[in-house]
């Protein structure tokens, strides 16, 4: 733990140095998107706090913080994990000596049901892939549908990182969001898409380069993929995509091991909490199938 001097007295602990501090110390072991998250949430719990010390925090104020979160139109999941930062801070802050003690240590987090996973039906893609604009934006589409890319990845796609006999795409560290590389398959009709646009001929060029710059990726690739939805008639978000994806690799009989490699998790449990779509009808009809057919081996 990164040394915080504090006087004797606890002097008051302006909030920027204790969130520079803080920062610093988180990023030594943990991955960078979690000091990314832990930033957006402090910087939130700053505006909150204002000129107040730090050490002036009391129980109730974290009700208070809640219902200012609430405010601001963020979704109660999102609250919660900014209070979860917040409260890992100023445990922090009292194991260091900022704060004398911790004073939302019992304070509970808002209480939601668990998330609903959104995927896109076969239709909706068909839609969405009728509604492109360009052979490119077919094969960003699919991409995501069918390998359960990242919006940020699959622009960020380059050539050199494509195995196209074996089928393969191989992600560097530096392209993924937790920073550990994987291999995903890719689709034949996604390479199709591919060799259409005319991308499989730029083995050193990026596959989506920007409109400005052909040597970084699109800058703001969500605008233009919220107007294809918009232009298709689907409900939900392009990150739909990557759901649809992941559930459907599930599906089909891999394992949940397997499916988190492929999307990039570090446990499963990531997977199949936020990212796997309840059963339907149809697949609890196939499960009683199933337990049938073992009932008549038996």
């Amino acid at each position: 733990m990164l040394a915080m001097p504090v006087a004797p007295a606890l002097a008051p602990c302006p909030i920027t140095r204790f969130i520079t501090v803080y920062l610093a110390d988180l990023a030594v072991d943990r991955r960078p998107a979690t000091v990314d998250e832990a930033g957006r949430a402090l910087r939130r719990f700053s505006l909150f706090l204002g000129s107040r010390p730090l050490e002036t925090l009391a129980r109730p104020d974290a009700r208070l913080f809640l219902l200012a979160l609430r405010q601001t139109r963020l979704s109660a999941p999102t609250c919660n994990k900014t209070f979860r930062h917040v409260k890992a801070a100023l445990a922090w802050a009292e194991e260091a000596g900022v704060i004398p003690r911790h004073p939302w240590r019992a304070t509970r987090a808002l209480r939601c049901d668990a998330p609903s996973v959104r995927t896109v039906s076969r239709l909706e893609i068909s839609r969405l892939l009728g509604a492109c604009r360009s052979p490119a934006q077919r094969a960003l589409i699919l991409l995501m549908a069918d390998c359960g890319l990242r919006t940020r990845e699959a622009v960020s796609l380059r050539a050199a990182w494509i195995d196209f006999p074996r089928l393969l795409i191989r992600l560097p560290a530096e392209a993924c969001k937790s920073r550990r590389g994987r291999t995903v398959g890719l689709t034949r009709r996604a390479m199709a898409a591919l060799r259409e646009a005319g991308m499989m001929r730029r083995p050193r060029a990026l596959l989506f380069p920007g409109r400005f710059n052909a040597g970084r990726p699109i800058t703001q690739p969500y605008e233009g993929l919220r107007a294809l939805w918009r232009r298709a008639g689907v409900v939900g978000v392009p990150y739909d995509l990557r759901r649809t994806a992941i559930t459907r690799w599930l599906s089909v009989g891999t394992s949940p091991n397997a499916c988190a490699s492929l999307a990039g998790h570090r446990s499963p449990v990531t997977t199949l909490k936020h990212y796997a779509a309840a059963a339907g009808e149809n697949d609890a009809r196939e499960a009683a199938n199933r337990l049938d057919q073992e009932e008549n081996h038996e």
